[in-house]
């Protein structure tokens, strides 16, 4: 091969041992970053603001599992608060139907997540500790003397 046949071949097209930046050829072209667009740096820029939007996603889904989470633990704290009320010897409050027992237990789910998520700041600061239990319990003690010897969900009093 002659010398004016390999001028001749050369395109600007970087070899596997190239790198566009160093190349002045390609850095005139195609911008220092070798994006085409002759802009220094655009790529890293869109990737700061992909970070952003998967950040955000991640905090969304942070205080969903959160709220999951804590929703699946207090249900089924409800669900042990709430079985001695279905018992035949019971005195104040006793649930006589399953699906009033369903009921109840969605209906005190709802209102005990609802108050909590007033009292925390962030969905993600939920946790169902030993001081949440306990007002739980409390909770639905007071709101079962509310309906006398026999729950009856017709004369269902707010929940407060």
């Amino acid at each position: 091969m002659s010398v004016g046949h390999e001028a001749e071949m050369d395109l600007g097209t970087p070899t596997y041992d190239e790198h566009p930046a160093k190349d002045p050829m390609l850095t005139d072209r195609h911008g220092a970053d070798g994006s085409g667009d002759g802009t220094p740096n655009s790529y890293s820029q869109s990737s700061k603001i992909k970070a952003k939007t998967a950040e955000a996603d991640t905090s969304s889904e942070l205080a969903k599992r959160s709220k999951e989470m804590f929703r699946k633990e207090i249900s089924q704290f409800i669900v042990l608060c709430l079985n001695p009320y279905r018992k035949p010897d019971c005195k104040l409050g006793r649930i006589v139907a399953t699906e009033d027992f369903k009921h109840l237990a969605r209906k005190l789910t709802h209102g005990v997540m609802n108050k909590e998520l007033k009292q925390c700041k962030n969905p993600e600061d939920l946790e169902c500790n030993e001081n949440v239990k306990h007002k739980t319990k409390e909770y639905i003690k007071k709101y079962m003397q509310k309906f006398g010897a026999v729950y009856k969900p017709k004369e269902e009093p707010d929940v407060d």
